[in-house]
């Protein structure tokens, strides 16, 4: 096949989910989830873009934010959906989050969802940013070679980040989700 007849490569991207992989395209996404019954079931949907509804969304550093926020949203949700797909029975908000949903005047899974991506973002900063700084400003005192302050700042971030893996990896919820990260990358390859 030459060039010119070659099917046109897309935008696409996605991630693994709970039984399965989102694939997410510029203006459609798919949810594939195997079932208990091991039959694949297959979800699609429009996408629609934030900048769509509001041009200054979609300027420089404003749009990265704002998209970085959205595919957390849309994480956070297709993970949620994939469980439900696969069978899972959902976990029913405790009575805070019921509480806290009423007074946001919002769903209380959309609660439970805004509070596990607020408390990601916490966890994420803290253990990839904040703690390697101190731990290097501690080393600091006790180094002077900046390659080697280099090199002990660059242990401690990798160790930081496999420690993480090792932990989260020993969930039941997350292995499942694991086993499928190769799957994704072959979907969407």
């Amino acid at each position: 096949m030459d060039k010119k007849n070659a099917p046109r490569c897309g935008q696409v991207g996605g991630q693994a989910v709970m039984e399965g992989v989102m694939m997410l395209a510029p203006r459609r996404m798919a949810i594939a989830v195997r079932g208990e019954d091991g039959v694949i079931h297959v979800r699609t949907r429009p996408r629609k873009k934030l900048s769509d509804k509001c041009k200054i969304l979609g300027w420089p550093v404003i749009r990265g934010v704002v998209n970085f926020v959205s595919q957390l949203y849309t994480g956070m949700k297709t993970l949620m959906e994939s469980a439900e797909m696969s069978g899972q029975q959902a976990e029913e908000p405790s009575e805070f989050e019921k509480k806290a949903a009423k007074v946001l005047h919002v769903k209380p899974d959309d609660f439970m969802m805004f509070a596990a991506v607020a408390l990601a973002l916490v966890l994420t900063i803290g253990l990839f940013f904040v703690v390697p700084t101190a731990i290097e400003s501690v080393l600091k005192r006790f180094v002077t070679s900046r390659i080697l302050l280099n090199l002990l700042g660059g242990v401690v971030r990798m160790s930081l980040f496999l420690g993480y893996v090792a932990a989260v990896s020993r969930l039941k919820e997350i292995r499942r989700v694991f086993q499928y990260h190769g799957a994704e990358h072959k979907s969407i390859f």
